[in-house]
């Protein structure tokens, strides 16, 4: 195997090295860029925008 060694019960694979990785694109200015996203477990509740109008069947009494 190239590459790798064998020992008994595991089989070791050498990484490839930063030669081996394609070429990244590069982004415009103003290009979106990716979000790091990390789930925390914690359930987060999506509010309306404040500068959204409210529909009829989303408004609650106050008082």
């Amino acid at each position: 195997m190239n590459g790798s060694t064998h020992r008994p019960g595991a089989d070791l694979l050498a990484f490839p090295g930063p030669e081996a990785r394609p070429p990244r694109r590069l982004l415009a200015e103003a290009e979106p860029r990716g979000r790091i996203l990390l789930y925390t477990g914690v359930r987060y509740e999506r509010r309306p925008d404040v500068a959204e109008p409210q529909r009829a069947g989303d408004r609650r009494r106050q008082g």
